[in-house]
């Protein structure tokens, strides 16, 4: 993964505009003391190719690569897509199938599904840089987002168990980004299609497949009253529901790949292991997925 290389202290932010007491609260709810952002020579595409770089990957593992999907909503132009562009700088197979994907905190679970229908190895990229869309350091975006990308690869050693996904009509405008570079979120609106709609759905999929195999659901880290409430809400359950918000910020669509990448590196996930991802957000929409590694 690569995370923009400007640092933000959000109390620091928001002393600007508010008093101590109200900024506690503020960072209560939202959860990130410290965020990241997008140098002004950074983009979605910079960050993406610094992550893969990270990867190290050599020309034999490159070659195995027959897929690409992009995940951005905030790509370098507005077309072509980043996907191409990367691939060229990278210097990846000609015959790559390349996919673009306007998606949000969905993101990296649809890839997955779509990942696990192609033949071969898929390399899923997640990149997004929100704070090129903020006019000013505000109390209901500003605080809670940080630029970053993540490379995934996907090989067939992770199984597609099942899967479910909806949206809410007409529920656009609750979180958009529009062409004058402005982000609007309408927090309530937001907050109740989780606990209506998201949570339930996930409640309903872990009935429905009998779950008890698995200990760990990886869900979009949206802030901290969000993942608060998830907890509480499955508090009959023994689920353990990772979580790195304080630590780095809500990351889009690399919210769950950083979470797995961290739990491989402490050793916490182990082959045979059963975990539930679950994605919600822009659309209003969510994706969840049960997969096996």
């Amino acid at each position: 993964h690569k995370f923009g290389s400007k640092k933000i202290d959000v109390k620091k932010a928001l002393q600007k505009t508010f008093n101590t007491k109200k900024i506690t609260q503020i960072i209560n709810k939202t959860g990130p003391n410290f965020l990241r952002h997008a140098a002004e020579d950074e983009n979605t595409l910079t960050l993406a190719v610094d992550a893969f770089k990270k990867t190290k990957l050599n020309n034999k593992a490159k070659s195995k690569i027959k897929n690409l999907i992009f995940v951005t909503e905030t790509p370098l132009y507005a077309f072509p897509g980043n996907a191409v562009i990367f691939s060229s700088i990278l210097n990846l197979n000609k015959d790559l199938n390349l996919f673009d994907l306007n998606a949000g905190c969905t993101g990296f679970v649809d890839s997955i599904k779509i990942a696990s229908r192609m033949k071969g190895e898929t390399l899923i990229v997640c990149s997004e840089t929100y704070s090129k869309y903020f006019n000013k350091f505000n109390r209901s975006i500003s605080t809670i987002f940080s630029d970053c990308a993540s490379v995934f690869l996907y090989q067939k050693n992770i199984k597609l168990i099942d899967h479910i996904s909806g949206y809410e009509k007409n529920s656009h405008s609750f979180l958009i980004g529009y062409n004058k570079k402005e982000i609007s979120m309408d927090g309530g609106k937001v907050f109740n299609f989780i606990t209506s709609t998201v949570i339930p759905s996930l409640k309903k999929f872990i009935k429905k497949k009998n779950i008890t195999k698995i200990n760990k659901i990886y869900i979009h880290q949206a802030s901290r009253v969000v993942i608060e409430t998830f907890k509480e809400k499955f508090n009959n359950y023994e689920f353990i529901f990772p979580s790195n918000l304080t630590k780095v910020g809500n990351t889009n669509a690399s919210t769950i790949p950083l979470m797995l990448e961290e739990d491989v590196k402490k050793k916490k996930i182990k082959k045979g292991d059963r975990v539930i991802m679950c994605g919600f957000g822009v659309g209003l929409s969510f994706s969840i997925a049960l997969i096996e590694i």
